[in-house]
């Protein structure tokens, strides 16, 4: 399967951590450098991804793959591409809402008034991603360009262990944190 043939894109709207150097490892075999740059309209680091094959889903060592999910089909990215190296914090999505005069989402009890601009931008929907998006220089990332940036170039089953790399109901205190405080 191949995805975009077009001309590298800027994208975003990431919901993992992208490390800013992804360092050559037998875990992360990623065969050219990685590289970052700041997108001036939104403030947001970019994180240019090369093509590249990988096994989209379940990985073939996941023990804790269900039969419905598995096979996992081998997937191929084309072209390199831009992805943002975090999720889009409330700063970069204001910066979107003073340049267009798009609607600001309500704001969750834990944000209130969206005080904490280093907070991600939650409440979007996929029109207002898409317009964020193609506002800040491309479109929103494919689901396979989403899973092919959350790999990082890893075949392992696991990217570390949950409490290292991600937030979730037990460690979070149910709230949302400020981004970058977890091993991408």
């Amino acid at each position: 399967m191949g995805i975009r043939t077009a001309a590298p894109r800027v994208f975003s709207l990431m919901l993992v951590n992208v490390p800013p150097a992804l360092a050559q490892t037998p875990e992360r075999p990623i065969s050219t450098p990685v590289t970052t740059e700041e997108n001036p309209k939104d403030g947001l680091i970019y994180v240019r991804l090369p093509s590249g094959s990988f096994v989209m889903g379940c990985s073939p060592t996941d023990a804790e793959c269900g039969p419905d999910e598995k096979p996992s089909p081998q997937v191929t990215i084309m072209t390199s591409f831009w992805i943002s190296q975090t999720e889009v914090t409330v700063a970069a999505y204001m910066k979107f809402v003073d340049a267009t005069r798009a609607q600001v989402p309500q704001a969750f009890n834990f944000n209130a008034g969206w005080h904490d601009v280093n907070m991600l931008i939650l409440n979007l929907c996929w029109n207002d991603a898409s317009a964020f998006c193609s506002w800040a220089g491309g479109p929103l990332p494919t689901e396979a360009e989403w899973a092919y940036a959350a790999r990082a170039g890893s075949a392992e089953a696991r990217c570390g262990p949950l409490d290292d790399i991600a937030w979730y109901s037990k460690n979070s205190g149910l709230k949302t944190h400020e981004l970058g405080q977890k091993r991408g």
